[in-house]
């Protein structure tokens, strides 16, 4: 006892010579010339040319590599551009000790148990915090990191690799990379691996894996719309905003009906996915209501040559067969300074729906394409600049929909049917150019996120039904009347930040933002003879041309108020200007005279303030609390005021705004095999924008109040090593609160496209088979409940199950898969308005579907 005594107060001894010795040297510049190399002899030859101590342990560097370090610099700064690409971090004590571990959320709980239970209360009060650090350097989470699977802990979802404990997922969801389990909101991620072994195209294989958050389809992948937490577009205009990297993609304004078509990024080249639910009004700007879907591209890597080749051959049940290519590259042009990455693909989509009009058999068959190219340059250690390209094209012949008879409740002409008299393809050209810049400038990173996008989706739809069933005479079978709708909307932003290191107790950030949005809306009428557009009619032909300018300005602050609890204010001052002209001619916007223009135009100015306030509250290391109040914003806008309006009908609709308040618990478990996070939160809505019928057409228009309230919850759990196991589930109770005549809103009335419930179970079981080969098998169960699409039809609840299996190792990776084991075919949005005696189309997710995937990396 008395030698065990002993030993431990030699080591408190040691511990507190070694703070007093590197304290001074800790905070001095020190000339460093470190190379790109092994991170543990980087550490060594630092520790040599400044003096200073570190206190790591050589599992948890052993393998990591490190881009070097050269300059005048201080050991901390030298310490934090070492460990750049790496999931360590850094903690300088006060006595000036430097120790570097993983995140917490990576070390096993008992390591955070201090045996020096002998020692009296003063001396604990001392040496306590710099012991328990020491120790969790020394003997935390080990090699543990680098073997587990990549499922976030709390709420990210990750591939599993037959690992033993759940890896941290490092977000930028604050604009400032943190561990996911340490985020004070409700942040969820998939990392791209997952999502290409899980065979995912689209934003809807993306998420079902998040609670809280549903898309309702329009009939193609990029027509659609998203709702987070209850927060759905009761109009056209976006509710929820999308970034792709460090810049915003997508139109803030309405006129482009951008609610309606969210970017739909393939998988190809991404880190992750991000989605961060509740307003981010304060940091993300518009149109981030309901939260935001952040995609994150991989970058190039500077010292190291990877490729990837994948490809994937699929059919459809009852439809015709698909493929995928793919394929990327990344290699150092100059090491440690110049690096490029490359990567691109090919999509063939199977058919399966049936035109029993002109379209023939498969007529929703489809091809995509699409490119990434980035440039990531570093003159100087300080300083680091990365170049974008990003472009995807896609198309289909015809629209995955169902004629249904609403009032029978069965399609008109048997599943998987529909009967066009007119070809309705549907199309989306997207593309994005970025460049940011970082440079660190000590204690302060000036970052600056410039980029020039355009989104332009075309859409073909056949109206003869409708128009035959309103009595419109010029609408036939033998002279059906199409409709041509083109929104291209080009955006220019630019966003310059300061983000502080933390300074004592405080971390800061401050930001200005602008963007410019040229906006479009066209749409063509056209009545058609043998085949031919008729120039003797005109039903109808309108566009509308504007454009949106936005100044803001930004900042936060955290307050460290011990080393357990901190809290974080938020503003955002932003002044948004609008202009929008409209003309319009033909028998449906003119009747008296269809040749004659019709125009107006608006000129609209509004402002807007969003705030934030969050507290987190830590547990233990692995055990998190958080609150978060925070606002968020649309832009109102221009409207024209149709023929029949009520006197004094205004020429414009105003921004509709929320509050949202949340508190949530994050929790890692039983050394890392087990996450928890779970949430509820309450939304109060205002002024809610929606489309307004006047005189027989719909406008703009904002309809009263509402409330969205709900839990959502996500756990993880390696049961042993190779067999994981997962949930989430959501409760979403989002309605109206005032009863508004003029748009038919009723106090109690459900928003539109928003589930009440929602859950996903999936699980993965991996096994050594032979020669470094791993054999493996998962599945997934999603469920869904009832809905109401924008014509308050209810789609009903469904279930459907996905499966796979294959082998693996650390260069290959075979997978065969069936989605949608069960062949449910489920009604998943909807694609016209509800007119009485004409069929209504309803969107349908796809059958059962059988395929194989071959990946190589090296």
């Amino acid at each position: 006892m008395k030698e065990r005594r002993f030993r431990r107060i030699r080591v408190v001894a040691y511990a507190c010579v070694l703070s007093v010795s590197i304290c001074a040297l800790a905070d001095s510049p020190h000339r460093v010339d470190i190379p790109a190399g092994d991170l543990t002899a980087a550490l060594d030859l630092l520790a040599r040319q400044s003096g200073v101590e570190f206190v790591y342990s050589a599992e948890q560097l052993e393998g990591l590599r490190t881009q070097g370090v050269h300059g005048e610099l201080t050991a901390e700064k030298a310490v934090a551009k070492l460990l750049e690409g790496t999931q360590l971090i850094l903690t300088v004590h006060p006595s000036g000790a430097i120790l570097i571990a993983p995140p917490p959320s990576l070390r096993s709980p008992d390591t955070t148990k201090d045996d020096a239970g002998a020692t009296n209360a003063a001396t604990q009060s001392i040496v306590r915090p710099i012991w328990d650090r020491i120790r969790l350097a020394l003997i935390g989470a080990g090699p543990q990191a680098a073997q587990g699977s990549t499922a976030g802990g709390g709420s990210g979802k990750g591939t599993s690799s037959g690992g033993d404990t759940l890896a941290e997922i490092i977000v930028t969801a604050s604009k400032r990379r943190e561990p996911l389990s340490q985020v004070g909101a409700a942040v969820s991620a998939i990392s791209g691996d997952e999502l290409e072994e899980r065979e995912a195209s689209s934003l809807r294989d993306y998420v079902a894996f998040i609670p809280g958050v549903s898309l309702q389809s329009l009939g193609s992948p990029g027509y659609g719309v998203v709702s987070i937490r209850g927060v759905a577009p009761q109009s056209v205009g976006a509710a929820t905003a999308t970034y792709v990297d460090e810049v915003p993609f997508g139109p803030s304004s309405a006129l482009t009906e951008g609610g309606l078509f969210t970017l739909d990024l393939n998988p190809v080249d991404l880190e992750r996915v991000e989605v961060l639910k509740g307003p981010q009004g304060t940091l993300y700007g518009a149109s981030s209501l309901g939260g935001l879907i952040k995609y994150v591209t991989r970058a190039p890597d500077l010292q190291h040559t990877e490729i990837r080749l994948q490809e994937d051959v699929n059919a459809v049940q009852d439809g015709s067969p698909g493929t995928k290519m793919s394929g990327s590259i990344s290699a150092p042009l100059i090491e440690n300074q110049l690096g490029v990455r490359l990567s691109g693909y090919y999509q063939h989509t199977g058919g399966f729906i049936d035109d029993v009009g002109i379209g023939g058999q498969d007529t929703n068959r489809g091809n995509a394409r699409g490119f990434h190219g980035a440039v990531l340059y570093k003159p100087l250690d300080d300083l680091s600049v990365r170049l974008d390209a990003l472009t995807q094209d896609s198309a289909v012949h015809g629209q995955t929909v169902v004629d249904y008879n609403l009032a029978a409740g069965r399609p008109v002409n048997g599943n998987l049917t529909q009967h066009r008299y007119l070809p309705e393809p549907f199309s989306v050209q997207i593309r994005l150019y970025s460049a940011n810049i970082h440079y660190d400038l000590g204690k302060v990173e000036l970052v600056s996120a410039t980029s020039y996008s355009s989104l332009r989706p075309l859409i073909q739809a056949d109206g003869t039904a409708i128009y035959e069933a309103l009595g419109y005479p010029f609408a036939t079978p033998q002279t059906p009347v199409g409709t041509v709708g083109n929104f291209p909307t080009s955006q220019v932003t630019e966003e310059l930040r300061l983000v502080s290191a933390r300074m004592g107790i405080v971390e800061w950030m401050l930001g200005g933002f602008y963007q410019h949005e040229a906006l479009r809306d066209a749409l063509d009428i056209t009545q058609y003879v043998n085949g031919a557009p008729n120039p003797e009619l005109l039903p109808g032909d309108a566009y509308r041309v504007g454009a949106l300018t936005e100044y803001a300005v930004f900042s936060n602050a955290t307050l460290y108020l011990g080393s357990k609890f901190d809290v974080t204010l938020g503003f955002r001052d932003s002044h948004i200007s609008q202009t929008r002209l409209r003309r319009a001619e033909g028998l449906l916007y003119n009747p008296t005279d269809p040749s004659v223009f019709t125009t107006s135009y608006q000129k609209f100015t509004e402002s807007s303030n969003t705030y934030l306030a969050s507290a987190r509250y830590r547990v233990t290391d692995d055990t998190l609390l958080y609150a978060r109040a925070a606002s968020g914003y649309r832009p109102g806008g221009g409207r024209t005021v149709p023929a029949g309006a009520p006197a004094g009908f205004p020429d414009y609709y105003t921004s509709d705004s929320l509050w949202s308040y949340e508190a949530g618990f994050k929790m890692r478990e039983l050394q890392g095999r087990l996450t928890l996070d779970t949430d509820a939160f309450w939304i109060n809505w205002s002024n809610i924008q929606t489309l307004q019928p006047v005189g027989g057409l719909t406008v703009d228009g904002n309809a009263g109040t509402a409330v969205s309230r709900g839990v959502e919850a996500q756990i993880d759990y390696v049961v042993f090593k190779g067999l994981d196991v997962g949930m989430n589930s959501a409760f979403t109770d989002a309605h109206f609160t005032q009863s508004v005549a003029n748009i038919d809103v009723t106090d109690g009335e459900r928003l539109y496209f928003v589930p009440k419930w929602t859950a996903t179970a999936y699980t993965e079981y991996s096994r050594p088979v032979a020669g470094g080969w791993r054999g493996f098998a998962g599945g997934d169960y999603q469920y869904q409940s009832q809905r109401l699409d924008s014509n308050r039809n209810p789609l009903p609840s469904f279930s459907i199950w996905n499966v796979h299996f294959g082998v693996r190792n650390d260069q290959y990776r075979a997978n065969f898969y069936v989605n949608n084991l069960t062949d449910k075919i489920a009604l998943t949005g909807s694609n016209n308005s509800s007119v009485s005696g004409a069929p209504h189309g309803f969107a349908i997710n796809t059958p059962r579907t059988f395929g194989v995937t071959v990946a190589l990396k090296f």
